[in-house]
């Protein structure tokens, strides 16, 4: 019985550990994503000012 409840806990634990490294990487990547986008709006912003 413990056994099986020992085996039952470590699939468990495996597939959290599989789900929050996917959301983890799934997070980064939208950080990413923002962001290169934030920079780059940045960068517009500073060129038109640069034309003021």
């Amino acid at each position: 019985m413990e056994l099986v409840l020992l085996q039952m806990f470590l699939a468990i634990a495996s597939a959290m550990v599989v789900t929050s490294t996917k959301v983890m990487g799934i997070l980064t990547f939208y950080g990413v994503m923002i962001y290169l986008l934030v920079k780059r709006e940045n960068k517009k912003k500073t060129k038109k000012f640069k034309y003021i």
